[in-house]
């Protein structure tokens, strides 16, 4: 935050089962000022939406949201790590990703 002070990061947990138990992970968003800005500035206005498995010993998905510049390479733009892709989760990406590009009905 301190090299990029208008990046967003949202961290969402879920409950423990009582009231003294631990909350456990639910979802992360990340969308950092440099990048938004150059794909403002600089890219085409398409963005690209895939997800991804992730191999490790915890178990989720990378969903990540990407633009082209003008020479076609690629700028990420934000990036999400959730428990499962659902519609749920995908609908929450992306609403928090058309919030921090001002994208309103585009």
């Amino acid at each position: 935050m301190r090299t990029n002070p208008e990046s967003k990061v949202v961290i969402e947990t879920i409950p423990g089962a009582t009231p003294t138990s631990k909350q456990r992970f639910d979802r992360m968003y990340v969308c950092f000022t440099s990048q938004r800005e150059t794909w403002i500035e600089s890219c085409r206005p398409i963005i690209g939406l895939d997800g991804a498995f992730l191999k490790w010993d915890i178990k989720g998905q990378l969903l990540a949201a990407v633009g082209r510049d003008g020479d076609n390479r690629i700028v990420p733009i934000a990036w999400a790590v959730v428990e499962i892709e659902n519609n749920i989760n995908w609908e929450w990406f992306v609403k928090l990703l058309k919030a921090d590009l001002g994208l309103e009905n585009g």
